[in-house]
């Protein structure tokens, strides 16, 4: 079992959809690798209180997203809606950059 102490930094390498990388240094926890190939991770949390004990979960859930993301990838599909003031999304330069127009009134482009 390898323990990963001190400065607690996670790297994941994907194929095709890059490097993650995320530094757990802030929160007093212990990871380590369980199994012959290390492909498990546990991570610990010793005499903790209810909201440091919260943070271990929370550790759990981005190294799984991380994982996710490297090897899946996310796909996200967005709507502009409006109550009020027509809102108008011009997108430009093969798909790069987005203006918004007229967001709440204002006479401000937004470019994104």
């Amino acid at each position: 079992m390898k323990t990963i102490l001190g400065n607690v930094d996670i790297t994941l390498k994907g194929s095709t959809r890059g490097t993650l990388r995320r530094d757990f240094n802030h929160i007093n926890v212990e990871l380590s690798l369980l199994g012959k190939k290390k492909k498990r991770l546990r991570v610990d949390k010793w005499w903790g209180n209810r909201k440091e004990l919260a943070t271990v979960h929370t550790i759990c859930s981005h190294i799984q997203n991380m994982i996710k993301g490297v090897t899946l990838g996310f796909h996200y599909k967005m709507r502009s809606v409006y109550a009020h003031f027509p809102i108008n999304v011009i997108i430009q330069e093969n798909g790069s950059l987005v203006e918004i127009r007229n967001f709440l009134g204002e006479k401000y482009i937004r470019r994104v």
